[in-house]
This record gives structure tokens, C-alpha cells and sequence, in this order.
């Protein structure tokens, strides 16, 4: 598939002051339409730009891929062990629609390939369009979001970046599985944008129930087959053009990238919602360049085994319900130092068990008698 209708090359270089160009990113990086005979087949990891942002308030954002790739092309390339591949941008197009499906033709041509791809956004309803094309390949799909509010807003039937959430409640049961939202600050949500969520039996962590509790989050990225991430989750004190003074710290916001990037689940992981309008220092674009390398540095990182947490060593630990005749079932893999657990499908085959990623948390409350939120959440949403 040639990409030449779609994508524009993306000409930025490194920063003057950036280390020598061989040892950085921007050295093992291949960028698509500048250098000769870019090929694809040996990629296991893809950027693409998305100049997006009609639908929004924040117009900057359009602006954002390439003021992103300065700073990431400027970074230390050591955990990059094959080449990525830079597909440029995605020319302006006629509407938002016709962006949105040049990005599907896009995600769905990697996908093809088993290429993963990091998307550098433009606004945060370009989620919409890669689930869709993800889960025609894969279903059901679990998707992390992180941001500071919850895109939902029960009475709007338009779709833009904040209330795209409703789109994805929407679809078949048979393609979303689960919605981990992260990070959201509850005075700026509406509750009734929570309360569907958990009413949904989707998984919701909070700012304040986060913080200093990270390991308790990695789980749900670790299932994830997409993640989402708004800048306006950090705080404003490490990116100035957040919307509020509180979020996420630039170093959390790190740590919830490369987690991500570890996980070998995901298939995409998207940055959205940069302005770069009055960042007179480039704080937010330096910091969201840092958030995509530690997700480049979590992929180059992943272990053959996380896919599929029943290779390698395992032990399995049985913890008695509450649920009669049902056993609490987990599974430590010593070669990840990953936990999991056996959620129940049909009542009497455990052969039809799957496998929900938890931490060591939730083996600890079982074995004290406590049930984990998130086993119970997995059992009614396939009950």
C-alpha cells in the first residue's frame, strides 16, 4: 500500500542542540517519503500525524505532530533496537469525516502488517476511528483514556473531542469490552458521565485514587488494546496550557506511557489535544515528546511472553469466592513478575475462562476476604 495520497513527509529535523543526530531517535527513525526505499515489512513500529482539530476549540492542536517530533527526534535513541518508521502527516483534507477515514485506511494498512502505531494528534475524538478499525480486527476491545474529564455529554448527538465517549458507548457490545478512563478530576466531570461508566461496569480511577497508587492503574493499561492520551490531563505547573492546576504529574504521566508501551496488547497509542498556542518555552510540546519516548522505550522493552501470561513459568494460586461454587483463580508469570486472573464465563466450563490482567494487590485482598473491584466489574460485563 502506498501512502502518497494520504500523508505528507514530515520535514522537521532535531533541535540544534540536540545529541549527535546517529544516537537519537531521529537517527533510527526512517522517515517515509524523504529517505529511499522506506520499507515496512521489518517495522514493528510506525508514527503517523493527524493535522486534526476542526472539531474543537483548541484549533493549535493541528499544529501539534510536528512541534511534537522537534523535541522526540532530538531525545536519546539507546532503546530503539529496529528501525521505526515515520509516515508523516496526514494532508488537509475536504472535513474532519474525510480525516477521520484516511486515518482508518491508514491504521488499518499497519495494521495488516502487525505494526504498531503511535499517533500524534489533533484532537482526542481521532480515537473514534482507530477502535473502529481495531476492533473489525480484534473484539472485543478493551481501550485506556487518560485525561481530566470524561468525553461524555448525555444529551449532544455531535461528535468532537468531548463528547466522543458517547460514540464509543454506542458501539456493539460484541467490539468494546471494557473503557478504562484514568486520571479524570472529578469537579470538572459531570457525574453523569462517571455514573454511566460504572453503571456500564467500565473501569474508572479517579486523579486522587491514583496518585502514589500507579501500580494499581498498570493492570488496566496491560489490558489495553488502544490508550488515549490528553494532554490536558497533566497539571499546569508542568504544561502551562493544561486546564486546570491540578493532573497528573509530567513524571506519572511518563510512568502511564511506558506502561502502556509494555503492554503487548496495544495495538495504537495516541497523543492528543497539545496547544501549542502561547507555550512560549515549549514545555507541553517537550513534555509530550517525553511522554511518546517512554512508550517507544516500554515497547522496545516488551517480553515475548506478555502477550500471553500462561508461557513461561506460572503459578497458580486458588482463593475461595463469595460467588457459590466459583473459586478465585490467579496467575503469577515468574518470567514477567505479572499477576492475573480467571474471569468465569460459563458456569461449570472452566475451560472458556479468560484472563484479566490485576495486580498483586488483588491476590492480597482476596486472600483477606475482599473480592477486587475490578474481577467483579469483568464478571458482569459478560454475565
Amino acid at each position: 500500500m502506498m501512502f502518497h495520497d494520504i500523508l505528507k513527509p514530515s520535514l522537521v529535523t532535531p533541535l540544534p542542540d540536540a545529541i549527535e543526530k546517529s544516537a537519537s531517535v531521529y537517527g533510527k527513525t526512517a522517515i517515509y517519503g524523504v529517505q529511499q526505499n522506506v520499507n515496512l515489512s521489518d517495522c514493528k513500529l510506525a508514527i503517523v500525524g493527524v493535522c486534526e482539530s476542526r472539531n474543537s476549540s483548541n484549533s493549535q492542536a493541528s499544529k501539534a505532530p510536528d512541534e511534537i517530533r522537534k523535541f522526540l527526534y532530538s531525545l536519546s535513541g539507546h532503546p530503539i533496537s529496529s528501525e521505526i518508521v515515520d509516515l508523516g502527516n496526514i494532508s488537509e483534507t475536504s472535513s474532519p469525516a474525510s480525516t477521520y477515514a484516511a486515518l482508518k485506511i491508514v491504521v488499518e494498512q499497519l495494521a495488516e502488517k502487525g505494526i504498531c502505531v503511535i499517533v500524534l494528534g489533533g484532537t482526542q475524538e481521532l480515537t473514534l476511528p482507530i477502535f473502529q478499525v481495531v476492533a473489525e480486527r480484534q473484539s472485543p476491545i478493551t481501550i485506556s483514556i487518560i485525561d481530566s474529564k470524561i468525553d461524555y455529554e448525555p444529551n449532544s448527538t455531535d461528535f468532537s473531542p468531548s463528547s466522543f465517549v458517547n460514540r464509543l458507548l454506542s458501539e456493539d457490545k460484541g467490539k468494546l469490552y471494557c473503557i478504562n478512563h484514568i486520571a479524570h478530576q472529578s469537579y470538572l466531570t459531570d457525574q453523569r458521565a462517571s455514573e454511566i461508566l460504572e453503571k456500564r461496569n467500565h473501569d474508572v480511577y479517579r486523579l486522587g485514587s491514583i496518585r502514589n497508587a500507579m501500580t494499581e492503574v498498570e493492570p488496566a493499561l496491560r489490558s489495553s488494546h488502544i490508550v488515549s492520551f490528553d494532554m490536558g490531563s497533566i497539571r499546569q505547573s508542568d504544561y502551562p496550557l493544561a486546564p486546570s492546576p491540578n493532573g497528573l504529574y509530567a513524571e506519572e504521566a511518563c510512568l502511564l506511557s511506558r506502561f502502556a508501551g509494555l503492554s503487548g496488547g496495544v495495538k495504537a497509542f495516541g497523543l492528543f489535544n497539545l496547544n501549542t498556542n502561547g507555550d512560549s518555552n515549549a514545555m507541553g510540546s517537550h513534555l509530550a515528546a517525553q511522554i511518546v519516548w517512554h512508550f517507544i522505550e516500554g515497547f522496545f522493552a516488551r517480553k515475548g511472553k506478555a502477550a500471553d501470561p500462561t508461557l513461561g513459568r506460572v503459578k497458580k494460586f486458588y482463593v475461595k469466592s463469595p460467588i457459590p461454587n466459583v473459586n478465585m483463580v490467579f496467575l503469577k508469570n515468574i518470567s514477567t513478575q505479572t499477576w492475573w486472573i480467571e474471569v468465569p464465563i460459563a458456569k461449570g466450563d472452566d475451560s472458556k475462562n479468560t484472563l484479566l490482567a490485576c495486580s498483586q494487590n488483588d491476590y492480597k485482598m482476596a486472600t483477606k476476604g475482599d473480592v477486587p473491584d475490578r474481577w467483579l466489574r469483568a464478571i458482569r460485563r459478560v454475565t
